[in-house]
């Protein structure tokens, strides 16, 4: 799984350490059937947000997903 999604965004506001095991030590994390099921649901929306949007940016929540949402400054 890669870019932003909002199961990302949902496990950074509940605490950045959880995203971090979801990224990069996934086997660490006890999953029930319903979190399976909330990801999946995640995973459509996220594909559906994509084809609304094609000339989007997609934001990558890592190293720091607060400094990914900072505007940037016109050159």
């Amino acid at each position: 799984m890669s870019g932003l999604s909002k199961s990302r965004i949902a496990a950074f506001e509940q605490c950045p350490r959880r995203l971090w095991l979801q990224v990069h030590r996934r086997e660490l994390a006890d999953q029930s059937e319903g979190a399976e099921a909330l990801f999946a649901i995640g995973n459509e929306v996220g594909e559906v947000a994509c084809a609304l949007h094609p000339g989007g940016m997609m934001i990558e929540a890592e190293p720091d997903l607060a400094q990914r949402w900072k505007p940037r400054r016109a050159s």
